[in-house]
């Protein structure tokens, strides 16, 4: 939450071609983040929506494409996933996320890179928001998970009267 006299955050006008060329500048970063998960040419194609070999001139410094807003806001999605993979997990274990097998919703026992290359920007969306809900302590439980809980023993929880000046007072 922000001040109440704290400035609006800029949010760029990517209706303007100098906008989007500016943010087409961070192409390169976003094939290293996806070449880290171990993604093909073909695969960061799918994702970005651009051509393996736009992709591999891009790469070499040899191009930069004006991209549309839609790859753009799939490079903001990429870029987000990425960062949260790696503030919640050791470096060596953020960028195998993505081709790892997952339980949880929405992947259903498939890998999240399976289920974004199938998914457009509604998936690309769905797993940024749950990375971002883990970030902020709001871990989901599989079903099976929960199942399992409720036959763990439970310990008796005892209670004991406050201290004479102590919790809640009764008039």
């Amino acid at each position: 939450m922000t001040a109440p006299d704290a400035p609006a955050p800029r949010v760029p006008n990517l209706l303007d071609p100098a906008v989007r060329a500016r943010l087409a500048g961070a192409l390169p970063a976003v094939i290293r983040m996806l070449e880290a998960w171990g993604l093909t040419r073909a695969q960061q194609g799918l994702l970005l929506t651009l051509s393996p070999r736009t992709l591999q001139r891009v790469a070499r410094g040899e191009k930069r494409p004006r991209l549309t807003r839609d790859q753009l806001m799939r490079m903001s999605l990429i870029t987000g996933i990425h960062a949260a993979l790696h503030t919640l997990y050791r470096d060596d274990s953020a960028d195998g996320w993505m081709t790892r097998v997952n339980r949880r919703p929405p992947f259903a026992g498939r890998t999240p890179l399976s289920v974004v290359l199938s998914g457009d920007i509604p998936m690309l969306l769905a797993v940024r928001r749950l990375l971002q809900a883990d970030l902020e302590g709001m871990f989901s439980a599989s079903d099976e998970a929960r199942r399992e809980a409720r036959t763990l023993p439970q310990p008796p929880i005892e209670f004991s009267e406050p201290a004479q000046g102590e919790g809640h007072q009764t008039p």
